[in-house]
């Protein structure tokens, strides 16, 4: 059996190109996708998918750099993520008529941070629903002092607060959040859309598992998804986390 083992990616930028653009288009996700013109009238390109970044320029004034270009960067920068205008532009070391253009995008907050000073860990495997009960069981024995909530629904699928829960009672959602460092529930903000926001000084582990919603499914094992993001120098998190990789084994082999 393959072990399975959470991944742990912080960003790294590239040298900045340094390239002055007369304009710049950037739109979608995984690919994040870039369309421009350098200030010399030539065709620039470029995307952000899946933690890698390219950046390719035409040869010639007039022709689209995918039809007769030159890639000028491609480097793996870190984590998968959305980029607005503006963080593209300073990922790449592009400015816009001289200068990096401001962030106006309202979901600014809700990508990676390439700089190197987060770093995100992720773990994804097939289980069944009692294995996927067993790793929040272990996170909770790692985090001994966080919370674990989910959302409370109103109507459909329309979140509208937290209620604190154990594995064994996870129902009625696809997702739940654990929260280290906060002491009760009143000192963790209910996000709508995902259901925690992020607070100074908390480190909150979501964990996916679409069985837990309580809908039918043809299969015993679906994919189960952990993900959090922690300060770089805070060695000790990495650790805690670190730990679960050392009890997985035992986890999905028990036998």
């Amino acid at each position: 059996m393959t072990r399975t083992m959470g991944r742990f990616t912080t960003g790294t930028l590239p040298p900045p190109l340094n390239i002055d653009l007369l304009e710049l288009e950037v739109s979608g996700a995984d690919p994040t996708e870039a369309e421009g013109t350098t200030r010399d009238g030539f065709d620039l390109v470029g995307w952000y998918g899946s933690g890698v970044m390219s950046i390719t320029v035409s040869n010639r004034r007039g022709v689209s750099a995918l039809e007769d270009g030159t890639e000028i960067l491609r480097a793996e920068i870190g984590p998968e993520t959305e980029l607005t205008r503006a963080q593209f532009c300073r990922a790449a070391g592009l400015t816009v008529n001289g200068t990096y253009p401001e962030e106006t995008s309202t979901w600014a907050h809700r990508t990676a941070d390439l700089t190197g000073a987060t770093t995100y860990w992720k773990l994804e495997t097939a289980v069944t629903d009692p294995i996927s009960r067993r790793i929040v069981s272990a996170l909770q024995d790692i985090f001994p002092n966080a919370l674990l909530v989910q959302p409370v629904f109103e109507g459909s699928w329309r979140s509208v607060g937290l209620a604190e829960t154990a594995p064994d009672r996870i129902g009625g959602c696809q997702t739940v959040v654990l929260v280290d460092g906060a002491s009760d529930i009143s000192e963790i903000r209910h996000d709508a859309e995902d259901i925690v926001a992020k607070a100074p000084g908390q480190v909150q582990i979501r964990m996916h598992y679409y069985p837990w919603s309580g809908r039918k499914s043809g299969s015993d094992t679906h994919t189960f998804r952990a993900a959090t993001e922690f300060p770089t120098n805070d060695t000790e998190k990495r650790r805690l986390l670190e730990q679960l990789d050392e009890r997985l084994g035992s986890i999905l082999s028990p036998d």
